[in-house]
């Protein structure tokens, strides 16, 4: 099912330390019994600063993590850590799962994109007194008594 899962977006892109930089957070995709958790590695996100958008196939992240003090009236000296990194990935999704019913939550640093299973025509049990009738029938159907010497046959 998940070999199709496929990630759109490539690495750190290139430059020296004081550059904004786009962060591609890691994920890892689990499967449980009945669904599909996507789980991005994204430590100091605050809920607000999270946008995750689903349509076309797709499962797309992001958002701006603060990582230092407020821009106000501060003069840097000498400034390696961006005040704000935006972040992103952007991932297929299988098409076996429900797109419509998704949940996410933030929790220790990690976002979890619950995807319920979509439900793939599971066999509905029947009744076993209907059922043992039914079987019966056809037993009885498919006998016929014969005799030994019956000379029609």
């Amino acid at each position: 099912m998940f070999q199709n899962v496929q990630p759109f977006s490539a690495g750190m892109l290139p430059g020296n330390p004081t550059e904004a930089r786009q962060l591609v957070p890691r994920v890892d995709v689990v499967e449980a019994q009945e669904e599909i958790i996507y789980i991005f590695e994204v430590p100091g996100i605050e809920i607000n600063s999270v946008n995750v958008e689903i349509g076309n196939g797709t499962l797309q992240v992001d958002g701006q993590l603060e990582t230092g003090l407020p821009q106000g009236n501060l003069n840097y000296l000498y400034q390696e850590r961006s005040p704000s990194k935006k972040y992103g990935r952007l991932l297929s999704i299988p098409p076996e799962v429900d797109h419509e019913n998704v949940k996410a939550n933030v929790k220790n640093g990690l976002l979890m994109v619950h995807f319920p299973k979509k439900n793939t025509g599971k066999r509905l049990p029947v009744n076993p007194q209907e059922q043992q009738e039914l079987q019966q029938g056809q037993v009885k159907k498919q006998r016929k008594k014969y005799t030994v010497n019956d000379p029609k046959h």
